[in-house]
């Protein structure tokens, strides 16, 4: 698979975030978030921008110990990245440390192209590559073309390192 392994120092997503129960069909939460990025949110979040993506990312984990857990959380963030904290009270702050990461481009029909990638990345590449899963957050950008909605270029960006290490 296409990708580039890349260090990068600790950083900062800072954006909108909802949460929502596992349990829940997280829809109407990713609609209100949605709503939230409206195009003067997206520049004043886009000003914050110091690191080498420079377009709103998209950040999705899980809380707790168990992924399989119903009550557990699902954290959706919409932001960018920063190497600076910036104490904000519009904004959410989750600091990322230090790591490297394999960033996987994508181009094609979106979602589509998106889920074929991340399937590719952790049923092929992983298992076959040098490397493992940090413990951190994974997030994605996607640039969508204005002049055809169906086609988009995405990067996925995993946290990893060197499975000597794990």
């Amino acid at each position: 698979m296409e990708h580039r392994i890349i260090d990068m120092p600790t950083f900062f997503f800072i954006g909108k975030l909802v949460r929502t129960k596992k349990s829940e069909n997280p829809s109407s939460a990713l609609g209100e978030l949605a709503k939230k990025m409206t195009p003067e949110v997206e520049a004043e979040l886009k000003k914050l921008c110091d690191l080498q993506v420079k377009d709103i990312v998209h950040v999705t984990y899980s809380t707790g110990e168990d992924f399989d857990d119903p009550n557990g959380e699902i954290v959706h963030l919409i932001g960018v990245i920063s190497s600076k904290e910036i104490p904000h009270d519009k904004y959410a702050v989750i600091e990322m440390p230090a790591c490297a990461w394999a960033i996987f481009p994508s181009e094609g029909k979106f979602p589509e192209s998106l889920h074929e990638t991340l399937n590719g990345i952790y049923l092929e590449w992983l298992p076959h590559s040098d490397y493992s899963l940090a413990a951190h957050i994974s997030f994605s950008y996607t640039r969508v073309n204005p002049q055809n909605y169906q086609n988009a270029y995405t990067e996925i960006w995993v946290p990893v390192m060197p499975y000597f290490e794990a």
